[in-house]
């Protein structure tokens, strides 16, 4: 069973707040959501604080600033490979200018609070899953969530459970849609991860949202022996907006090796 999980870019915390309630009540499991801009921070935290995740330390939301966290890794590494690789250059089209850049980096807050930031030495291979979904927006970040993944992700360590001593082996899962604009950062993605010896692909899937929601709906029917649409009508009728979204989805997930 994973317990310590870490997501990149949580974005409005969709992703890392579904983690955090599929954990909850696992003893010790702690996911920490992490995104560069503290309104984002603060929107994880208030969904956090609404499902009823924060207050028991279930989720912790953390700033994380990608490229920062490159140079510390850089910084504290002796391969030089790595240190080569933690230079990595901020993204053309970056979504802030630079000076609103400096001034979110420097100021670090939202609404008046300052939020905890997840630093490389505290972070290294603290994790047993690291998760991500819709960032392979430049190439710049392909290069970098490749590097992070590494990083964050813990080594295969043996894990007591009921059954006696089994091993947990950590897990990198990642999403992203297929856009026609973006088969150059998906590729460049593909590649960074090759190249990481110490990561192995395990599984790359292709599926619609569309598919994806029948084959949930029928492992539900099938398990409990309900019709859920007919118990559920705002699911039906967002089952029936998705018809027209043809958009592939494709999820690798890789192990620790």
């Amino acid at each position: 069973m994973f317990r310590r999980c870490i997501e990149l870019g949580s974005g409005t915390g969709l992703l890392g707040l579904a983690a955090g309630c599929a954990l909850r009540g696992v003893e010790g499991a702690i996911v920490t959501m992490t995104d560069y801009l503290p309104v984002l921070i603060q929107a994880a935290r208030k969904g956090a604080q609404r499902n009823g995740l924060l207050d028991n330390g279930a989720v912790v939301p953390k700033r994380m600033d990608w490229f920062e966290m490159a140079q510390q890794i850089a910084a504290l590494s002796e391969n030089q490979e790595q240190q080569t690789r933690g230079a990595i250059s901020l993204p053309t089209a970056n979504y802030l200018d630079a000076v609103d850049r400096d001034a979110t980096a420097a100021g670090n807050e939202w609404e008046g609070r300052v939020e905890p930031t997840l630093g490389a030495e505290e972070s290294k291979g603290a994790f047993d899953l690291v998760i991500a979904a819709d960032v392979l927006y430049e190439v710049e970040h392909c290069y970098v969530i490749a590097l992070l993944a590494n990083h964050l992700l813990a080594t295969i360590k043996p894990s007591i459970g009921g059954d006696g001593e089994s091993y947990i082996t950590p897990r990198f899962i990642l999403t992203t849609p297929l856009r026609s604009t973006h088969w150059r950062e998906v590729a460049a993605f593909e590649a960074e991860m090759a190249a990481t010896p110490t990561m192995r692909l395990v599984s790359r899937d292709d599926t619609t949202r569309t598919d994806d929601l029948d084959s949930w709906i029928s492992g539900i029917c099938d398990k409990h022996s309900v019709t859920v649409l007919e118990n559920d009508q705002n699911l039906a009728r967002a089952i029936d907006d998705d018809d027209d979204d043809l958009l592939v989805y494709r999820t690798y997930i890789y192990e620790r090796c």
